[in-house]
């Protein structure tokens, strides 16, 4: 079996030849230059873009630069500069090397506004804030730029269209029978809150429900369109990324969970299905008391099934693995950064035991290989899941 035929089979709720491995992405420039010099590659220029080289110094220094030569231009110099890194195209050769079996590659972005010298908006109305991590350039989100209706009005709705999967289709020829790149959307209830921030969300939610209501359509129109797009593309297995939960407990309530978001996500699935391809969820936290619904949405799988979160994999298969392939399991707050050897052997082995029996089960990190994991651990994450993973199972 090659990496495309152990996903699907994984999806379909069968057993591969191998448990396959799946990745989110490499985030870290340090740990992806770490992990192609033990593969014998030496230094590349980070799995994520040629950003992925950048450090947060040598940002803050050339953006300074600029505010100073240019007090009165300076954001549209920097604007430029900022979408040309916002849409360079995934580096894939060291996802080609690992030996994993899939990893997400999402569609070009749109374009991006500069609020600041360190704060960006998106296509969305998501604002990013970026920082330092270790002397890596990071960012996170810090707000909704769209919070209300008047707002949005003004906003020019972001369209998708082909060339955002110009860069997917070449990926799809680059990664050959190594590895497959798994399309990614991201989903509609991130998407919404994020636009306007979760205070304004709920505020709106309890108040302005109808704007919610048209906010989660206009999304899921967009991802609709874009799930086709990848389609056509030559995409046969999406994931859409939206995350539902912190540690220990839901974001939202399954009852409203069901009333406003699952109707349109339920169209999203449906018109995967209909030209034949299969999709699963992404979500961090703890996911178990969301996972009927997910599966009575339509998906085939679910992504992420963090351990420290409370998921707890052994009963999440028996209670879900005849819906849902499951993907994912294996640590990256502790284990991965922290963990030894052991540590992550043992880990593999119990998360394959736990879930592996009989098919439907892809391990990988519940997260991005961020920039505190070592590499060392990444490596024998795989190590080892090709040791245990191997059907029919010996543990």
């Amino acid at each position: 079996m090659n990496p495309r035929d152990r996903l699907i089979a994984v999806l379909e709720k069968r057993e591969p030849d191998w448990v396959p491995i799946v990745f989110q992405s490499v985030l870290s420039s340090r740990v992806s230059n770490e992990l192609m010099k033990m593969l014998g590659q030496g230094i590349g220029s980070g799995p994520t873009s040629f950003a992925g080289g950048l450090t947060y110094q040598t940002v803050k220094e050339f953006s300074d630069k600029i505010v100073k030569e240019n007090p009165s231009s300076w954001r549209e110099e920097y604007e430029e500069i900022a979408n040309i890194i916002a849409r360079a195209s995934i580096n894939v050769s060291l996802y080609t090397r690992l030996g994993i079996d899939g990893f997400y590659y999402p569609p070009t972005s749109g374009r991006v506004r500069v609020l600041g010298k360190d704060r960006i908006v998106n296509e969305f109305g998501s604002i990013s804030k970026f920082g330092d991590a270790n002397g890596e350039l990071i960012q996170w989100y810090d707000g909704g730029y769209l919070k209300t209706s008047e707002d949005r009005d003004r906003w020019e709705l972001p369209l998708p269209g082909p060339d955002r999967l110009r860069a997917f289709k070449d990926a799809l020829k680059a990664c050959g029978d190594n590895v497959y790149p798994i399309g990614f959307i991201v989903g509609i209830f991130e998407l919404t809150w994020e636009s306007m921030g979760f205070t304004e969300f709920a505020r709106n939610l309890r108040t302005n429900p109808d704007f919610i209501r048209r906010v989660y359509g206009e999304h899921a129109k967009f991802d609709e369109e874009l799930a086709k797009l990848f389609i056509d593309a030559g995409a046969e297995v999406l994931a859409i990324g939206d995350d539902i939960a912190y540690k220990n407990h839901l974001m939202v309530s399954p009852k409203m969970w069901a009333e406003f978001v699952q109707p349109s996500v339920k169209r999203i699935v449906n018109s995967i299905h209909k030209r034949g391809g299969l999709v699963f969820m992404h979500s961090d936290g703890y996911v178990t008391p969301l996972l009927d619904l997910v599966a009575k949405t339509g998906y085939d799988g679910v992504q992420s099934l963090e351990p420290l979160a409370g998921v707890n994999l052994a009963e999440v298969k028996e209670k879900f693995g005849a819906r849902l392939g499951l993907i994912g399991g294996i640590d990256t707050s502790q284990l991965l950064p922290f963990g030894t050897e052991r540590d992550v052997e043992k880990s593999v082995r119990d998360a394959i035991k736990a879930a592996g029996r009989g098919g439907g089960y892809a391990i990988g990190p519940c997260t991005e290989i961020h920039w505190k994991c070592k590499a060392e651990n990444v490596l024998a994450l795989i190590k080892y899941a090709r040791k245990y993973g191997e059907y029919p199972l010996k543990l």
